[in-house]
């Protein structure tokens, strides 16, 4: 795992934790992601896969508010995943976003419109490969 994305893992594990930390995410995410919805036209008619959704899945909590999309969180980390539902239930995003365990290399995008890959989740090339080979015609795909 490379320095930015090592950073970032432990940075949102201590933010679950941490309402002033959160706050640090929003500031940090929330142009980044608005950019990103805009180069990908997500919509609420979209359903989004996020992979390495990690322990607070800021990128989806904020697809999810900003678009009312339908997000499937995906992450190789059990540990990560209880952290990642309970935050989305502290933002009462249940209804919109799910969390699951999975590996994006051998995840099946077919069902997904929008496809967004995490910093920290490797090896990128691997894993874009197998989204690629398996999205289907007009699906999007982010790369962070």
């Amino acid at each position: 795992m490379n320095l930015i994305a090592s950073f970032t893992k432990k940075f949102e594990e201590k933010a679950v934790f941490s309402s002033t930390l959160r706050l640090f995410c929003n500031l940090y995410y929330n142009s980044m992601v608005k950019r990103e919805i805009a180069l990908a036209k997500i919509t609420a008619k979209d359903h989004v896969l996020c992979i390495g959704g990690g322990p607070l899945p800021w990128t989806a909590i904020q697809i999810a508010k900003i678009t009312g999309a339908k997000v499937t969180v995906i992450d190789n980390d059990p540990c990560t995943l209880s952290f990642a539902k309970q935050i989305i239930e502290n933002y009462n995003l249940s209804h919109l976003i799910e969390v699951k365990i999975g590996n994006g290399q051998t995840t099946d995008s077919s069902s997904y419109t929008v496809t967004h890959v995490a910093v920290q989740a490797r090896p990128h090339d691997k894993i874009l490969e197998n989204v690629l080979s398996r999205a289907n015609h007009g699906s999007r795909v982010l790369m962070r």
